[in-house]
């Protein structure tokens, strides 16, 4: 074991004079057992600094504070789907911590913390472009590309490490990045946010699950969902709002539309479809507005009504500021019942009377015409005979 840490020391000091020089040997953070073990650590110092330290007082505000964090593996096991994320200190000040922590399929997850004691209203703001990685006897390095401004280190998805090779000193690495020293009131840089929503419905009596459109029967529970989402790491989304169209004429097809506004992004649209069989409406279930979080298993948190309707349907449901990432995802979610308006039976109106009237028709004029005609030759012969 003496042997393995001497040999480790050797090898950082021959390291690159310019980028290691006096650096301090690297310890043996953990082990979870002979295949499960890594070397590790966070160190930082001040651009000129002739060594690299876990806890740092920052003498100098023109010169960039610079974070190293060094990765090996002893074993002769090759690690995969390695994951190291750095938990920068944003917008902090006074004696601020930044953690690194490292994880992979084969090891438990590892964190190294180190220390850095900021001049009073002082604040570190990361430097776009300065992220690289170095490998053994490495003096240039190769530039980790920036995501969204942000070095893939320090945002929450943090940076992919396919394979950690082990057992040989030329796997040995070592991952850089700076930082400005700056007065606590400059804005931290931020990307613009890109949003994103889905809405969906999910015919619960019929347990469809959640999806674009569902056929209903009458009675049947609705739960519709509205999913919102900014995909721009670092990035945050400003005076969220969610509102909702809720159909409320009768029909047989009711598609309803989300709404997601902010005030630094355009506003966002989706819809969900229900369909019925016959004449309906959807009426929503008093206090059944809810807003959840990202892998939220909890009932999530009520939205309270105003009188007895959601506020989806009025002035909107705020989710305030959003941040990049999925881990910041939010849902809203309300319930409708499915409706059948009930169709009254209009009784028939009675009909009055009928009277009969005498016959007047064509046939009785005939008959009297006819009629007329032997009488009428029975009183002339009458008269002769007079």
């Amino acid at each position: 074991m003496k042997n393995r840490t001497v040999l480790k020391t050797l090898s950082i000091l021959s390291f690159s004079a310019a980028f290691l020089l006096a650096s301090v040997s690297v310890p043996f953070l953990g082990s979870a057992g002979a295949d499960t073990q890594i070397d590790f650590i966070k160190q930082v110092k001040q651009e000129g600094d002739a060594s690299y330290t876990q806890n740092l007082t920052v003498t100098d505000n023109s010169k960039p504070v610079i974070f190293r964090i060094y990765v090996y593996n002893p074993t002769d096991t090759t690690y995969t789907n390695g994951l190291l994320r750095d938990e920068f200190p944003f917008d902090q000040t006074g004696t601020v911590k930044n953690r690194t922590l490292l994880s992979s399929d084969q090891t438990p997850l590892y964190f190294s913390d180190a220390f850095i004691n900021l001049p009073a209203d002082k604040k570190l703001i990361y430097r776009a472009g300065s992220s690289r990685v170095y490998g053994y006897n490495d003096s240039v390095g190769t530039e980790i590309p920036d995501v969204n401004g942000l070095s893939p280190l320090i945002t929450p998805q943090g940076l992919k490490i396919n394979q950690i090779r082990g057992g040989e000193v030329q796997f040995k690495h070592w991952y850089v990045f700076y930082a400005d020293i700056v007065d606590s009131s400059v804005p931290t840089p931020k990307p613009a946010p890109s949003m994103e929503t889905a809405k969906k419905v999910n015919n619960i009596t019929q347990n469809s699950g959640f999806t674009d459109s569902v056929s209903a029967n009458k009675g049947d529970i609705l739960e519709y969902r509205i999913w919102v989402h900014n995909k721009v790491v670092g990035s945050e989304a400003e005076d969220v709002v969610v509102k909702d169209a809720l159909p409320i004429a009768e029909n047989t097809k009711f598609v309803n539309k989300a709404f997601v506004s902010g005030s630094n992004f355009d506003t966002l649209t989706d819809t969900a479809t229900v369909t019925t069989s016959f004449l309906a409406r959807l009426e929503y279930i008093p206090g059944t507005t809810r807003t959840f979080v990202h892998a939220d298993k909890s009932d999530g948190v009520l939205v309270a009504d105003v009188s007895g309707q959601s506020k989806l349907f009025t002035s909107g449901v705020s989710l305030d500021t959003i941040k990049g990432c999925f881990e910041f995802e939010r849902f809203v979610t309300f319930k409708v019942k499915v409706i059948k308006p009930q169709v009254l039976e209009v009784p028939p109106k009675e009909q009055p009377p009928v009277t009969t009237l005498p016959d007047t028709g064509p046939g009785a004029a005939a008959i009297l015409i006819l009629g007329s005609v032997p009488a009428g030759l029975a009183i002339r012969a009458l008269r002769r005979k007079i």
